[in-house]
């Protein structure tokens, strides 16, 4: 996020991070609480979100980091299939045979799972070879 906030910094944007790790339920409600009385403009949210917060943030200006929310609130993702293209190739060339993919469970969909899932399909593809 670090990226983010410099960049808008260049723009005279003024952000507030709000680190929602282990409860963000409730702090992601108060963040679109504090949009919702003109105190913040809008949101970026790399996080879990409760479906109410996510048909609350259709009606404010919100972006999404990685986390799949559905119609009315824009992506902003990395190119992950070609991530795990990469991670695949890459472990070929280093002769892997076997390997393990370790991730963290999200509750709401993240747009990162298809670099793991592209990963995992090549190197299950190339093992059958």
């Amino acid at each position: 996020m670090w990226h983010v906030e410099k960049a808008l910094e260049m723009h005279e944007y003024r952000t507030v991070i709000i680190n929602v790790g282990g409860s963000s339920k409730k702090k992601i409600s108060d963040a679109i609480d504090l949009v919702d009385k003109h105190m913040l403009d809008g949101l970026i949210i790399n996080a879990d979100v409760d479906k109410s917060d996510i048909e609350r943030l259709r009606l404010i200006p919100a972006v999404s980091f990685e986390c799949e929310m559905g119609e009315g609130i824009p992506l902003v993702a990395s190119d992950h299939i070609k991530g795990g293209e990469l991670a695949a190739k890459l472990l070929f060339r280093c002769g892997c045979k076997n390997v393990a993919i370790l991730s963290i469970k999200a509750t709401a969909p993240v747009y990162a799972r298809r670099r793991i899932t592209e990963c995992h399909r090549l190197l299950k593809k190339k093992k059958k070879v």
